[in-house]
C-alpha cells in the first residue's frame, strides 16, 4: 500500500495500520523519499505557504499569528487523537555517520551539540496547506545517551530556531524524539508527565509520533515538548510567562541546593538561565532561594521557603519522585529538573524532566525504600532538609499519590491504553520485531508492569508504617489499617471486621482496609452448621445442603449431631414422654 499525497502525486512506503491525522516531511537532502522536482509542493503554489528566514511566522512575534491562523498549538501537536507522521532524508548512504560525525564526545557542559540543516514539509490539517519550513536543525538528542550509543535507538532533537533565530513550529521551537535510553518500553516518560501534571505540576507535553528516515519503515517514538524555552513557558504559564527557569543538567554539576555567595558568576552553568533568564537575575530570585537552605532554625528556614516557593507545587514534584523513583532525577540525582521563578509572584516551583527512568526500583534501599539514589551519586542536602521539615506533608503527598495517580484502577489501566495503542505500531517497527540489542517490548511492558506493582506493595508498607490502633511515635496521625488477630480481621480501632462468610476470601489491604471477595464453586456449609450436608458457594453465597440425617429411629432414644458434624445417641430417661 501506498499513501498518496494530496499535492502533486508524492508516494512513499506504506505507514503502519494507524490513523495519520498529522503527516510531516523532513529533507535533508536528494535522496530518499521526498518532493521531487516535478511533484513537490511550489512556493507559486496557492496551497503552499513558505516559512523561511525571512517570513514573518519565522520571527518571535509570529507565534500567535502561527497559533490563531491556522497554527495547532502545542497541545493539540501532542494530543493522543493524533499521530504526527515525520520523513526524514539524510544525505548519503550512512545517515547515522553523519550524525554521529557531528556530535562532540564526550559530553560536557561546554559542548554544545552541533545541528545539520534540514527542510520540513508539514501538511497542516487545519488549513489543508501544505507548509513548507526552511533551515531545521536536527541532531542526535541526549548527552551521554548518543555518546556512549548503548541503546537500541537514539532519539533525536528538532529545532526550528537553530538557523531562524525566534521561529516557532506550532507554539513550539524544538521537537524532541525519544530514543530507548533505558526504556524499551517507550512508556515511562509519557506515564511520568501524565502523572506529574495530574498533580498540577507543570511538565512538557508527550506523546507519541511516527518517523522514517531515508525511506525506511516509520519507527515509533515518544514526542516530547522541550521543557526550557519560552515556549514552554508561555504554554505551561500562558496567564505569566514572564518569570526566570534555571535549568539544572547532571553533566553540568551536581545541584546541591547550596548557597555560595552572593555572586552569580559561581551558579552557572550549574544553574543554567534559560527561558526568561540571564545571569543578572540569578541574584533577583535564585540566590536568596537558596539562601534559605543556609537557616539553621528550622522555623526559620520554612518561613523562608514559603516566602519564595510554591510550597503546595514544589512539595508535590518532590512527592512524586520520591514515590515515582527515578535514579536520575532531583531526589536522587541533583539534576534533570528545573527551577521556575514565576513573573507574578517570583516564587519557585520545581519542573522535573528527562523522566525515562521513572518507576525504576533497581536502587531504591531495602532498609529506606523512599530513598533509590544510584551508587555514583547522592541525595541533595537542600532536598533532604527539605523533606525533614515537611515530613507530614509530604507523606500525605505522597499517600495520595499511592491512592489516586498510582492506584491500579488509574496506572495500571492507562498502561494497559498505551499497550493497545502501541501493539500496531509495535508490530511493524522493524529493529523491535528484529529485536535489535535484545529489544524485547512485550518483556519491557512486563517489567514496567512488575516495578510498579511492587512499588504499590513497599510504599503501603512505608507509608503506613504503625500497627492498628497505635499512634506514631510523633502522635500526629492516625494508621488506618487492618491487621490479623489469630480469628480474622481488625480494624484501626481492634474491632473485628471480617465477615465470617465461607464463600467470601477476606484480605487485609493496608489501603483499603479488609476486602471481601465472592467466591464461587467450591464446598460450603450453609451457615458454617456441620449438621448440614454441604452446599456450594455461588458468588459468595453458600447455596444447597439439607440437615444431616442421625439415627435409626428406635424408641426412647434421641440422635443428636455434635459441632463436629458427629451423629450420637441419647437415652430417653425413664418415665419421661417420647414418641413411639
Amino acid at each position: 500500500m501506498l499513501i498518496q499525497h494530496p499535492l502533486g502525486g508524492r508516494s512513499c512506503q506504506a505507514l503502519p495500520g494507524s490513523i495519520v491525522a498529522l503527516a510531516v516531511l523532513v529533507v535533508f537532502g536528494p535522496a530518499g523519499c521526498r518532493w521531487g522536482a516535478d511533484d513537490g509542493p511550489s512556493s507559486s503554489d496557492p496551497d503552499v505557504v513558505v516559512h523561511d528566514a525571512v517570513d514573518d511566522l519565522g520571527t518571535a512575534d509570529g507565534f500567535e499569528d502561527d497559533v490563531g491562523a491556522g497554527g495547532i498549538g502545542p497541545a493539540a501537536l501532542f494530543s493522543s487523537l493524533a499521530l504526527p507522521v515525520f520523513t526524514v532524508d539524510i544525505p548519503g548512504e550512512d545517515w547515522k555517520g553523519a550524525l554521529d560525525e557531528a556530535l562532540i564526545c564526550p559530553a560536557n557542559c561546554d559542548n554544545q551539540q552541533p545541528y545539520l540543516e534540514a527542510v520540513v514539509t508539514f501538511d497542516n490539517p487545519a488549513t489543508g496547506q501544505t507548509e513548507v519550513w526552511d533551515q531545521v536543525g536536527v541532531r542526535f538528542r541526549g548527552n551521554s545517551s548518543a555518546c556512549e550509543g548503548v541503546n537500541p535507538r537514539i532519539g533525536l532533537k528538532f529545532s526550528f530556531n537553530e538557523f531562524v533565530q525566534g521561529r516557532r513550529f506550532h507554539g513550539v521551537k524544538k521537537l524532541n524524539f525519544l530514543g530507548t535510553e533505558g526504556d524499551n518500553s517507550l512508556m515511562r516518560e509519557v506515564l511520568a508527565y501524565e502523572l506529574l501534571r495530574s498533580l498540577g505540576v507543570p511538565v512538557a507535553e508527550a506523546d507519541y509520533a511516527l518517523l522514517s528516515i531515508n525511506g525506511e519503515v516509520p519507527r515509533i517514538y515518544p514526542l516530547v515538548q522541550e521543557s526550557d524555552d519560552k515556549t514552554f513557558i508561555e504554554h505551561a504559564f500562558p496567564d505569566e510567562p514572564e518569570g526566570h527557569l534555571y535549568k539544572v543538567e547532571g553533566y553540568c554539576g551536581f545541584a546541591n541546593f547550596e548557597y555560595l555567595g552572593p555572586m552569580t558568576d559561581v551558579y552557572v552553568p550549574m544553574y543554567l538561565p534559560k527561558a526568561g533568564a540571564d545571569e543578572e537575575h540569578l541574584g533577583d530570585d535564585l540566590i536568596p532561594f537558596l539562601g534559605c537552605f543556609t537557616l539553621e532554625d528550622s522555623s526559620d528556614f520554612r518561613e523562608c521557603f514559603e516566602a519564595w516557593a510554591d510550597l503546595d507545587l514544589f512539595l508535590e514534584a518532590v512527592a512524586a519522585d520520591l514515590v515515582m523513583p527515578d535514579f536520575d532525577a532531583a531526589v536522587n540525582a541533583g539534576q534533570n529538573f528545573s527551577l521556575y521563578f514565576r513573573g507574578t509572584d517570583g516564587r519557585a516551583l520545581l519542573i522535573p524532566w528527562d523522566k525515562d527512568a521513572a518507576f525504576r526500583t533497581g536502587y531504591c534501599r531495602e532498609d529506606d525504600p523512599l530513598d533509590c539514589t544510584p551508587p555514583w551519586s547522592m541525595r541533595p542536602e537542600g532536598l533532604s532538609r527539605l523533606m525533614s521539615a515537611y515530613d507530614e506533608l509530604l507523606r500525605t503527598k505522597m499517600q495520595g499519590i499511592l491512592l489516586g495517580p498510582l492506584s491500579p484502577e488509574v496506572l495500571d489501566a492507562r498502561i494497559d491504553q498505551l499497550e493497545e495503542r502501541l501493539a500496531p505500531l509495535v508490530a511493524e517497527d522493524p529493529d523491535i520485531q528484529a529485536h535489535v540489542d535484545g529489544w524485547d517490548w512485550d518483556a519491557a511492558v512486563g517489567v514496567l508492569r512488575a516495578e510498579v506493582a511492587e512499588r504499590r506493595a513497599v510504599l503501603a508498607e512505608t507509608l503506613w508504617p504503625c500497627a492498628p490502633g497505635e499512634w506514631t511515635s510523633d502522635g500526629d496521625w492516625w494508621c488506618v489499617l487492618c491487621n490479623e488477630d489469630g480469628s480474622g480481621f481488625v480494624d484501626d480501632s481492634g474491632e473485628d471486621v471480617s465477615d465470617h462468610n465461607g464463600c467470601t476470601e477476606d484480605v487485609c489491604d493496608p489501603l483499603v482496609g479488609v476486602t471481601h471477595t465472592p467466591l464461587s464453586d467450591i464446598p460450603c456449609w450453609p451457615d458454617d452448621d456441620p449438621c448440614v450436608s454441604e452446599g456450594e458457594c455461588v458468588d459468595g453465597v453458600c447455596v444447597g445442603g439439607d440437615p444431616t440425617g442421625c439415627g435409626d429411629g428406635a424408641p426412647c432414644v434421641v440422635t443428636v449431631c455434635d459441632g463436629d458434624g458427629e451423629c450420637s445417641d441419647e437415652e430417653i430417661p425413664h418415665g419421661e414422654h417420647c414418641d413411639d
